[in-house]
């Protein structure tokens, strides 16, 4: 009866550390279960993160082409601005100098009229050098309404940019702080 009783004891005791076992092994399966899950989440995320990452450097190093590009633009046009300039004060001085020939030429003849052949080339010299001036005139124009376009969009270009570069870093602190959550 002791001896039965023991092993009735021995048996429950043992069936209780089978059970307690299972539990226990079922928890940790759980819990394993669990810590997988969260990795492959925590790995898909970084890698998420990873090609958002490439995407926005790709995005970025076509946008400092494109700035790049239009600086070049901008200073193309600057220094056709000032080529315009010069060829318009040149014109301008050539204009001085014919008007100026033709009034010496009207006041060396005196009262008398010079000769319609001569009038008339000045003339036609005149407005031939004053199209070219009002040509040269809005051509400056044109280029200083690009190049103020293209400072605009330099400067919204310099915004983005700034704007990527925090993005780029949030990304990149979360990236490497899923890494050492994944180590």
């Amino acid at each position: 009866s002791y001896k039965v009783k023991l092993r009735l004891m021995e048996e429950k005791h043992a069936e209780s550390d089978r059970r307690r076992a299972e539990a226990i092994g079922e928890q940790y399966r759980s819990e394993i279960d669990g810590l997988k899950t969260s990795c492959r989440r925590l790995e898909r995320a970084a890698k998420d993160a990873r090609e958002a990452l490439n995407q926005k450097t790709l995005l970025e190093q076509k946008r400092r082409g494109e700035f790049a590009k239009q600086k070049h633009e901008v200073e193309t046009l600057r220094c056709k601005e000032r080529h315009l300039e010069a060829h318009i004060a040149q014109l301008e001085s050539h204009i001085e100098k014919t008007v100026a020939d033709y009034e010496s030429k009207l006041l060396s003849s005196g009262n008398t009229t010079c000769s319609s052949s001569s009038e008339k080339a000045l003339r036609k010299q005149v407005r031939e050098l004053e199209k070219k001036l009002e040509v040269s005139s809005a051509a400056m124009k044109q280029i200083g309404k690009s190049s103020l376009l293209l400072e605009k969009e330099n400067g919204k270009l310099r915004g983005d940019k700034n704007e990527l570069k925090v993005k780029l870093k949030k990304l990149v602190d979360c990236a490497e702080k899923h890494q050492g959550l994944k180590r």
